[in-house]
């Protein structure tokens, strides 16, 4: 007996007794010595695993303890119902309730005896019938003849199928317990409940543990030189017993082999359905893999296609475009050559009027080839009508030649002198001729191309692109297009369906800008200006010109341009 430390002991742990047998349930007691000086329940006593173990496995898990003080003397009880199976047993007892109290229990359970008792028939006896001899034998867990406490609440059912598998034993048992202990049991026997920590009264007799094994009473022959072993007269009812035992086994082989039978029946038809499963999985991957090969070939088709039709389109356009070229270097001819004999024209009429009055008709002069027409650079802005100062007036008109009535802004020399490669100019030029022959997606993706390499420079690039897609009908594009070029520039494109707005389509109404413009002409700085009020938009936050504005702005940059 072990003790915690410094843990005062008033009580001890007496000698286990009981017995523990191999195939039946635990039934020990442990008497308490000592003097018991304060309360002890059954909440007190626990049973625990030993951590001195030999193996986990001997513990027996489902071992209760309680405190029985019904004969005077406390002790502890200690139940299980699982039959024993391990060939030891250990555990711990675990007193508290400030009693502290442990001790350590192992034990070896006995086998199981299944011995039948020998009767002798002795040589000098009559030969009579011998008295009936009984058959009584001791329970399983060696209660037979003695008092039990039920642990816990149960039924007289419940405690013979703990003691015994058979049916016809178990009907056995609950009669003779019936009859035994009818202040407890009288009414149905298989299904009244007792009471946790009832006393039942077991029978010396109960019924045998196999069948053969019942010993009624024994009528020796007549001869008086033999030896007689059993009885009998049982011969008959345990050969009756064995036959319905085998037909018990027959009846569970024959469902077991139905059963069996069933499995092998249902796995053939999941194998079946597996079957059928793998070949419809590879039906569907061949006819993927069909599709698969149908789509490629219709892909590359249609790629082949649209790399044919785009050099067609491309050849088409460079037909158009060089046409264009003609048409235009043909009228850009043309109007020069007017332009120069109406030049020497008025060169002629300007003529002193006193010449005219000379008596004698001169003689016809050499006519002299038409001087090469120059361009004119850009004039002061009096010619848009934003000139506030008066010092940029004339003091006195001055007489003028005669100019014919067609005056073009900048110099149609130096427009027929730009170079034909630039990139923007040739940009809008050919999406103009795209849009001409109606290929307005074309014209917007060449467009576009040309944005995203600099769309910080593309201004004109981007209105174009705002008129094509409003001309298309290609409402979203137009939105999307019209934020993105709010975030590059400081001008506000106009809305979808709205018109313009009136009064601020020109820079006449922003007197502040046209004052620095005018300041600020015919000077570097008027160019640095202008390209500051269409790319300062800090960061979109500011509202932007109108697209009339901006398009003034880009017509004063290219007359600033064109004049260097």
């Amino acid at each position: 007996m072990l003790g915690w430390p410094l843990a005062g002991q008033a009580i001890g742990l007496g000698k286990l007794a009981g017995e523990a047998i191999i195939g039946e349930g635990l039934q020990l007691e442990i008497p308490l010595t000592g003097s018991i000086d304060r309360p002890l329940g059954s909440e007190c006593v626990s049973v625990r695993r030993s951590p001195d173990a030999v193996d986990p496995e001997y513990f027996p898990r489902d071992l209760v303890a309680r405190i029985d003080s019904q004969t005077g003397a406390a002790r502890i009880v200690l139940t299980s119902r699982a039959a024993m199976r391990q060939p030891l047993v250990e555990f711990r007892i675990f007193v508290s309730c400030g009693y502290n109290l442990v001790h350590d229990y192992v034990l070896m359970p006995a086998p199981r005896s299944e011995s039948a008792p020998v009767v002798v028939q002795p040589a000098a006896a009559p030969a009579v019938a011998a008295p009936p001899v009984a058959a009584g034998r001791r329970l399983p867990d060696g209660i037979a003849g003695r008092n039990i406490v039920v642990a816990r609440d149960t039924t007289l059912a419940q405690l013979a199928r703990q003691h015994f598998p058979g049916p016809l034993r178990q009907q056995r048992f609950m009669r003779w317990v019936a009859e035994a202990n009818p202040q407890y049991l009288a009414g149905p026997q298989a299904t009244q409940r007792i009471a946790a920590g009832t006393s039942l009264t077991i029978p010396a007799t109960v019924p045998p543990r196999r069948p053969g094994d019942h010993q009624n009473s024994a009528t020796p022959p007549a001869g008086k030189d033999r030896l007689v072993v059993g009885s009998g007269g049982s011969s008959a009812r345990n050969l009756k017993q064995a036959v319905a035992l085998i037909d018990q086994l027959t009846g569970m082989l024959e469902k077991q082999v139905a059963a069996q039978a069933a499995y092998s029946e249902k796995i053939q038809q999941l194998e079946t359905v597996a079957g059928e499963l793998g070949r419809q999985i590879k039906t569907l991957e061949a006819e993927a893999a069909k599709r698969e090969a149908r789509w490629q070939v219709e892909r590359q088709a249609e790629k082949l296609a649209r790399e044919q039709e785009a050099e067609r389109a491309w050849w088409n356009l460079l037909a158009a475009t060089l046409a264009g070229g003609m048409v235009g270097g043909g009228l850009l001819f043309a109007l020069g050559r007017l332009f120069g004999r109406r030049q020497a024209g008025d060169d002629v009429i300007e003529l002193h009027p006193d010449a005219a009055e000379a008596g004698a008709e001169p003689e016809p002069m050499p006519v002299a080839a038409a001087p090469a027409v120059k361009a004119p650079k850009a004039g002061p802005l009096t010619e848009f009508g934003w000139d506030d100062d008066s010092h940029h007036l004339p003091a006195a008109p001055q007489p003028q030649p005669r100019r014919i009535d067609f005056e073009l802004p900048i110099d149609i020399g130096a427009a027929a002198r730009q170079e034909p490669g630039d990139p923007a100019n040739a940009a809008i030029e050919l999406a103009n001729i795209m849009t001409s022959m109606g290929l307005t997606e074309s014209a917007a993706q060449t467009l576009v191309e040309h944005i995203r390499e600099n769309p910080r420079e593309s201004l004109p690039q981007w209105l174009k692109l705002l008129e094509i897609h409003r001309l298309s009908g290609n409402r979203s594009e137009f939105e999307r297009s019209a934020t993105e070029l709010k975030q590059h520039f400081n001008v506000q494109p106009d809305e979808w369906n709205a018109p313009p707005a009136a009064g601020r389509n020109s820079l006449e109404a922003y007197p502040h800008i046209r004052s620095q413009v005018v300041k600020l002409w015919r000077k570097p700085e008027c160019v640095t200006l202008l390209r500051s009020l269409l790319l300062d938009n800090r960061e979109g936050t500011r509202l932007g010109f109108p697209a009339a504005v901006a398009d003034e702005i880009l017509l004063l940059v290219a007359i600033l341009n064109s004049s260097r």
